[in-house]
């Protein structure tokens, strides 16, 4: 923390504006929790896997975020949103995410999205279309209400045989 005083500053946002992420017992915080989630498609399924930080509450499961960003809502956060759902199987009501956003210069800032089931409908209902509407190995613009997140589905090919083998 002394050498990057920057990271001590946001820890320090952070802790002002929710506190209780450093004071949840064991268990009831999970730092960079995989979830996946089957999606069915056409004739085919597809499993989404994300990576979130979650809190178990009471009544309530709250994913947080924090990073260097905007605080709105994003298709991403929506992703997050849909998954955390299908995996822990709780109804969209239950479910709030809380976005820390950071920034180098500017006070961090805190959004809260309470999540409902149109929200996650909608979600469902793109992510089927992204995903059977997306052709392999071709970059592709997408333009929804969610915003519009380039895919690159490119094959990239690296001459390994030629590369010189270090020793260690």
């Amino acid at each position: 923390m002394d050498a990057h005083p920057q990271i001590n500053q946001w820890v320090d946002q952070m802790r002002s504006l929710v506190p209780e992420i450093f004071t949840l017992k064991k268990g009831k915080l999970l730092i960079d929790a995989h979830f996946s989630a089957a999606l069915q498609l056409n004739n085919d399924n597809a499993v989404i896997e994300i990576s979130t930080n979650v809190a178990f509450e009471k009544k309530s499961v709250r994913l947080i975020e924090w990073a260097i960003r905007q605080p709105q809502l994003n298709w991403y956060d929506k992703v997050k949103l849909w998954v955390t759902s299908e995996y822990l199987m709780v109804t969209p009501e239950q479910l709030q995410l809380t976005i820390l956003a950071l920034h180098p210069k500017q006070v961090a800032k805190k959004h809260e999205i309470y999540w409902n089931q149109q929200q996650h409908e909608e979600t469902h209902q793109w992510l089927v279309s992204v995903l059977t509407e997306q052709p392999i190995c071709q970059e592709r613009e997408l333009s929804t209400i969610f915003g519009s997140p380039t895919v690159y589905n490119q094959v990239l090919a690296l001459p390994l045989e030629e590369i010189e083998e270090v020793e260690i």
